[in-house]
């Protein structure tokens, strides 16, 4: 059930992040907000604070690599 859950999530993710509808338009912004920020303090632990996500314009517009 969490792997569905996941996959929902991240389509929805991919959606909102592209401008498309999603399920996240029904979510109010300070929540929207509070996900927005932990993704990106995960991805601020994968990289290793080799590059922090504050210094980069947009992060879902680049790659892990």
């Amino acid at each position: 059930m969490s792997d569905i859950q996941e996959e929902i999530f991240v389509n929805e993710l991919a959606k909102h992040i592209t401008g498309q509808s999603s399920m996240f338009d029904n979510v109010d912004p300070f929540t929207v907000n509070r996900i927005m920020y932990n993704i990106k303090r995960d991805i601020d632990s994968i990289v290793f604070g080799k590059q922090s996500v504050k210094s980069l314009s947009s992060i879902f517009e680049k790659s892990l690599l």
